[in-house]
């Protein structure tokens, strides 16, 4: 950006460096003393005009870098905080694929029910995300590139959140095993969403 101010005015200056040489040397030798007479008076409050646009046109352009610097620190340290955010819901996660067999049991053997530990992850799903609500407006105006990333594990744990809520309600039935794999397939995706956002944000 400042490159191209500076650029701006150079080509300004070479203009009329251009205009004012074809104006003296189209004329004859008396000719071109009377020019230069008229271009004299002209000159100091041009290059004056074109120095002082060209400062605030730099300056213009430093702010905007600077401006855009700032914003990008801003987006890396939001980022740095979702991700503190979003390890905690990947614990939840963590805790769901060791309690697989326990949490949605595909045995028609064994009794339906909630017991106290899967009441408790199913609490433990069900979480507010103030950081990741209060990030999105500002990543979508600014154009984190990074967006797609968070929207798709933030996405993943509330869907996932909702089905075991879902199944706690309906007081934890056995299930077909087919719904145990879809279950943990999702989980598997999100988990490594995070991961990617961990390698990004360290």
């Amino acid at each position: 950006m400042t490159s191209t101010a500076v650029l701006l005015v150079l080509v300004v200056i070479a203009v009329m460096v251009a205009i004012i040489i074809f104006d003296v040397f189209t004329l004859g030798t008396k000719g071109r003393l009377n020019a230069l007479r008229q271009w004299q008076a002209l000159i100091g409050t041009m290059l004056g005009f074109v120095t002082g646009a060209g400062v605030l046109a730099i300056s213009s352009a430093i702010q905007d870098e600077t401006q855009v610097r700032r914003d990008r620190e801003a987006l890396v340290q939001v980022g740095h905080a979702l991700r503190v955010e979003a390890r905690d819901l990947d614990s939840v996660l963590a805790r769901a694929q060791l309690l697989r067999e326990t949490l949605m049991p595909s045995d028609p053997n064994k009794p339906a029910g909630c017991s106290g530990t899967v009441n408790e992850l199913v609490d433990a799903f069900q979480r507010e995300t103030p950081i990741y609500t209060a990030a999105v407006p500002n990543f979508i105006e600014v154009g984190e590139p990074n967006l797609a990333l968070f929207v798709s594990f933030y996405a993943g744990f509330e869907e996932l959140a909702r089905a075991a809520k879902q199944y706690a309600d309906n007081g934890c039935p056995v299930v077909a095993k087919e719904t145990v794999t879809l279950f943990y397939s999702r989980v598997d995706a999100v988990r490594a969403d995070f991961a990617t956002i961990a390698e990004i944000y360290k």
